[in-house]
């Protein structure tokens, strides 16, 4: 009788490694949308959510052009919205109304940095929209690489201090080259570690 051959071990390291690289990408793919990338300013996007009393007017896709201001005393770092998620809310406003509203923030140069700016502050926009809320955000903005870490939550509140501080959460979407460039380093990875593993 013709005896069976078992595949050799070889052949079957190289087949769970394709299903290990498989299941990697495929993972990869699922998550990758979670990791908060840091954001390069100048046109940045935000998916934005709103917490508690914001109700779902606001979710969506937003556009920033970032800036830093150095030439005004004390230093300024700027949000102009571009784009927004286009909706008309409940109360007949437009968000709409907000393109080009400029949102500005004191950002003060970290001591023993030359390149580090922290900011923290609350701003109503300029020109003011038809709002009775500002807007507070906080962070860290790097000069030298043009890279801005924004702290959520982001914090809308009244102007005259009444009501409560609705929580906005801003999640910035990469740009499809980031992704790109950290899901094939993830990759070429883990092929490159199970292949070591497989001559072992």
């Amino acid at each position: 009788m013709n005896k069976i051959k078992k595949p050799s071990k070889n052949i079957i390291a190289q087949s769970n490694l394709q299903k290990v690289i498989a299941n990697s990408f495929f993972i990869s793919m699922l998550t990758i949308g979670t990791i908060a990338l840091p954001t390069r300013a100048g046109t940045v996007k935000y998916d934005i959510w709103g917490g508690k009393g914001a109700g779902d007017c606001y979710n969506g896709i937003w556009t920033f052009d970032v800036t830093l201001d150095t030439s005004v005393t004390p230093n300024k770092l700027n949000f102009k919205i571009l784009t927004t998620n286009g909706a008309t809310c409940s109360d007949g406003s437009m968000n709409d109304d907000y393109i080009n509203v400029v949102y500005m923030y004191e950002a003060e140069l970290v001591e023993g940095t030359d390149n580090k700016y922290q900011f923290h502050d609350s701003d109503e926009g300029m020109p003011p929209p038809d709002s009775d809320y500002d807007l507070t955000m906080s962070g860290m903005y790097f000069s030298d690489t043009h890279r801005l870490m924004l702290n959520n939550p982001v914090i809308s509140k009244r102007k005259d201090g009444t009501g409560e501080p609705i929580p906005f959460i801003f999640k910035p979407v990469p740009e499809p080259s980031s992704v790109l460039s950290l899901l094939s380093v993830s990759l070429l990875g883990i092929a490159s570690i199970l292949k070591q593993k497989i001559k072992l």
